[in-house]
């Protein structure tokens, strides 16, 4: 019987080179200055990658990670694959859309609550976002 080990080791060092790839494409601070050779222009934008964009490729990395080692885990036949794919993709989606919206209503209660914010909301807006995304919870789990 083969150990689970390699299989865990594989699954590490795939999101370890991931995230240090994404974290590599979003650069650090912007060089001082113009660049070198008179070139003016797109300071600091060199291969960079919008945060969002770069946490939705680790997520479609991770999905079709999933997917693959899913096939060989779970013995599927050639008939119960396609059907297998589908309904995991269709949940994989369903759970990455629910993320998205689930992190946006934590960011605008974030963005309510901010101190460096002029105008603050009142108790009653911030108990109806939270509500909001008490209700969401309960309706995505």
């Amino acid at each position: 019987m083969k150990s689970p080990m390699p299989m865990q080791l594989l699954l590490a060092l795939c999101l370890t080179l991931t995230l240090a790839d994404v974290a590599g494409a979003q650069g650090g601070p912007p060089p001082a200055g113009p660049p070198p050779g008179g070139r003016a222009g797109r300071v600091g934008q060199r291969n960079a990658v919008p945060p969002q964009r770069a946490e939705n490729m680790v997520q479609e990395q991770w999905n079709t990670l999933v997917l693959r080692q899913s096939r060989p885990f779970l013995s599927l036949t050639e008939q119960q694959e396609p059907n297998f794919l589908a309904k995991m993709m269709r949940l994989q989606d369903m759970r990455d859309q629910n993320l998205r919206r689930r992190r946006q209503l934590i960011n605008e209660l974030g963005k309510m609550t901010n101190p460096d914010e002029t105008t603050t909301p009142n108790e009653a807006t911030l108990a109806a976002k939270v509500n909001e995304l008490s209700d969401f919870d309960a309706k995505a789990s």
